[in-house]
């Protein structure tokens, strides 16, 4: 038997190579990890891509880009939708890999509270192959959903201009455009429902929770706020189709409330499995705590000298352990998370604000 098959660091080894032959790099990391420039540039050139394919074509076409009856400079209706679908197009491709990111960078962290040995490489980007079904059933689902408003306005304007003609002018794009991004969408959710399942089986089997060190967690409360983030800037975004329809007062509030609350249950499910494994190390830490003070409480009665003295530190030990944080949930994650909450107000109140500074100008 060699070295390396008894060698923790050889075990760790042999099971990440293991891991990695039932494991693909999804169809998104691929595109990163194949761009030349950096990651922040590579999703400005997907938006800028996706935006000037749709500004080409609005001008191949005649189609104007900004509404001739509007008093303000005012992107046309088309045209709003146009530039919301691009954006959501280059968020949904920023984000996954803004995931892959994190795992990377708090890496050491990673290590720092799963057990020696452990299987941080199964938080990476990687996919387990017994997913890819999933995978490609949600990409089509999406897919196909995206097809179903284009039949209706396709339904008004084919009788009038024909196939070619449509498909040559911006009907051609969000032809194209709406089932890419609901496609995107759709794999997101199984790529989170994925991520879930995989999180929830490496807290149980790999971390080590320490009541007394609720601290070491914290890098799960920070991967749990990126979770939140995703939900609430695709929903943030969503507001953006609610603007461009000019939704009322009240459809606004309802909507923020409830995107808030979305993401607050987003952070709440990904940070269930950190908690259940906090709480269950501090009941038996306080178990033992307790179970301890009562021994030497009752020594003490004896006249033990020894257990008298130990009395104090273990009375603040448990008064200590009692006051352990359960949730991942540090004053930095909980800043975090606070702020992410504002996400879905920001296109409301820019939309207000940049139409009064606009009017402003105009008749000023």
């Amino acid at each position: 038997m060699s070295a390396d098959s008894v060698h923790p660091s050889g075990e760790a080894d042999a099971r990440e190579a293991a891991y990695r032959d039932q494991t693909f790099v999804r169809l998104e990391t691929r595109l990163y990890d194949a761009s030349p420039l950096p990651d922040w540039l590579t999703s400005l050139v997907l938006f800028a891509f996706a935006l000037g394919s749709y500004l080409a074509l609005a001008n191949l076409s005649g189609q104007p880009v900004f509404d001739p009856d509007s008093r303000f400079l005012r992107l046309s209706t088309n045209a709003q939708f146009g530039f919301i679908l691009s954006l959501i197009f280059a968020t949904a491709l920023t984000l996954g890999r803004r995931s892959d990111q994190l795992y990377r960078r708090f890496k050491g962290d990673f290590e720092a509270v799963l057990k020696p040995g452990g299987a941080y490489w199964r938080l990476s980007a990687r996919v387990l192959k017994s997913y890819r079904p999933a995978f490609l059933l949600a990409g089509l689902t999406g897919a196909a959903v995206g097809i179903i408003p284009n039949l209706f306005v396709m339904s008004e304007y084919l009788p009038r201009v024909g196939l070619p003609a449509y498909i040559a002018s911006i009907g051609g794009w969000f032809l194209i455009a709406i089932p890419v991004n609901l496609a995107l969408f759709g794999r997101a959710v199984a790529d989170s429902a994925m991520d879930s399942r995989v999180f929830a089986q490496v807290i149980e089997e790999e971390f080590e929770a320490d009541p007394l060190a609720p601290e070491r967690a914290a890098v799960f409360g920070r991967l749990a706020v990126n979770g939140a983030l995703s939900w609430l800037v695709f929903v943030g975004i969503g507001i953006l189709f609610m603007v461009a329809e000019g939704a009322g007062t009240l459809s606004a509030v309802l909507t923020v409330f409830f995107a808030i609350l979305l993401g607050v249950v987003a952070f709440m499910n990904a940070a269930r499995p950190v908690n259940k494994a906090m709480k269950e190390a501090k009941e038996a830490a306080l178990q033992s705590a307790r179970a301890a003070l009562k021994s030497a409480a009752e020594a003490a009665y004896r006249g033990d000298d020894h257990a008298a003295q130990r009395l104090p530190g273990l009375i603040a030990m448990e008064a200590r352990l009692a006051r352990a944080p359960e949730w991942p949930i540090s004053g930095d994650v909980a800043g975090r998370l606070a702020l992410y909450g504002l996400i879905p107000i920001v296109p409301w109140f820019g939309a207000a604000f940049a139409e009064e500074i606009v009017g402003s100008l105009l008749s000023g």
